[in-house]
C-alpha cells in the first residue's frame, strides 16, 4: 500500500538494550475498498546471563476511520544459550486485543529446548495458538479449518514435537568415525486436543571417516 507517513528509529542503548519503533500510515486505496491504516511497532531487547536475551514487542494497527477499527498484538519472549553451546532455547507468550474481544481470550505461547553434546541430542517443541488470538499484521496459520460443508470453522491448535539422537563413536575404526540413531515426532491438535496431523521419524546415520 502507498506510505503515507513513515517514522523508523533503531539501535543500542548501552551495552545491554537494543531499541527499534516504527510508526507508518498508509494512504487509502479505494480502488481496493482498504482505509487508511495506521501502524505502530516497538521492540526491546535485553542481553541477560552469558548470551541470552530477553524481549518485548508491541504490535498495533488502526485503521484511520470513525469505526475505531484495531489489532494490538503484545509479546515476551525469552531466548536462551548457555555459554558452552550445549542449551539453547525459547520460550514466549503473545496477547492479541481487538474489538469483541472477550476478557482471558486471544493467547499464544510455545516454548522449545535443546541439549546438545558429542552424544546426545535431545529437543523438545510446543506451540499453541488460540482460535482468538488475531495478528492483522502478519498472519495466523492453522486455526482455520473447512467442514465438510465448506464453511470455515476457527480451532485452537496445539503442536508437541520431540526428538531424541543418541551417538557413538566406535575407537579404533579406520573408516567409521560415527553412527548414531534418530527417534522424531511432530502432532498437530486442535482444540479437544483430537490429533489432526501427525509425522514420525525413525532415523540411522553412519558417518565415515
Amino acid at each position: 500500500f502507498p506510505s503515507h507517513d513513515r517514522v523508523c528509529v533503531s539501535g543500542k542503548l548501552g551495552t545491554g538494550w537494543r531499541l527499534g519503533a516504527m510508526n507508518i500510515s498508509t494512504a487509502p486505496v479505494p480502488e481496493w475498498n482498504e482505509k487508511a491504516v495506521n501502524y505502530s511497532v516497538l521492540a526491546m531487547q535485553k542481553k541477560v546471563f552469558a548470551a541470552s536475551t530477553l524481549g518485548f514487542i508491541a504490535v498495533h494497527d488502526r485503521k484511520m476511520d470513525t469505526t475505531g477499527d484495531y489489532n494490538t498484538v503484545l509479546g515476551l519472549e525469552f531466548n536462551l544459550l548457555s555459554k558452552d553451546s550445549k542449551w539453547g532455547g525459547k520460550g514466549f507468550v503473545q496477547k492479541s486485543d481487538y474489538q469483541g474481544l472477550e476478557f482471558g481470550k486471544g493467547y499464544a505461547h510455545a516454548t522449545w529446548l535443546r541439549y546438545r553434546d558429542l552424544r546426545w541430542f535431545i529437543m523438545w517443541n510446543h506451540e499453541y495458538v488460540s482460535k482468538d488470538f488475531r495478528a492483522r499484521t502478519g498472519f495466523v496459520p492453522r486455526i482455520a479449518n473447512y467442514d465438510t460443508n465448506g464453511k470455515i470453522v476457527l480451532y485452537d491448535y496445539w503442536r508437541l514435537e520431540p526428538e531424541v539422537k543418541r551417538t557413538w563413536y566406535p575407537k579404533g575404526s579406520r573408516w567409521l568415525n560415527n553412527y548414531s540413531v534418530m527417534l522424531y515426532n511432530s502432532s498437530y491438535y486442535d482444540s479437544v486436543f483430537s490429533t489432526t496431523e501427525s509425522e514420525s521419524e525413525l532415523g540411522f546415520d553412519l558417518s565415515l571417516q
